[in-house]
């Protein structure tokens, strides 16, 4: 059998690029992201992808548009997760507030 890719970070952003599209269909999200334009967003920093606090994550710009190149941006984990507890402790305060009424 052939391989695809002759440099093992190129396999892991293939891979990660299909996992990353499933997961947006599973939520129901538009995505318009090309292979090509993953490897793009990413060229440069495989190395730092991953779970951990220092490590970078791809996120939305703006959370109602798709996944597509002029939406997304590379972060660290510990900022996009900071953002998002942020964003959700607003949408609980609203909804205690909808409710108090």
């Amino acid at each position: 059998m052939k391989k695809l890719y002759t440099d093992p970070n190129d396999r892991r952003l293939h891979l990660a690029w299909l996992r990353a599209r499933a997961q947006a269909n599973y939520r129901n999200e538009e995505w318009h992201l090309t292979l090509a334009e993953y490897f793009a967003i990413w060229s440069g920093n495989v190395h730092r992808k991953g779970r951990g606090a220092d490590c970078l994550v791809m996120t939305k710009i703006d959370l109602d548009q798709p996944w597509q190149l002029d939406n997304v941006h590379l972060q660290e984990r510990r900022i996009q997760l900071k953002e998002k507890n942020q964003r959700y402790a607003a949408l609980r305060a609203q909804a205690r507030a909808g409710v108090s009424t």
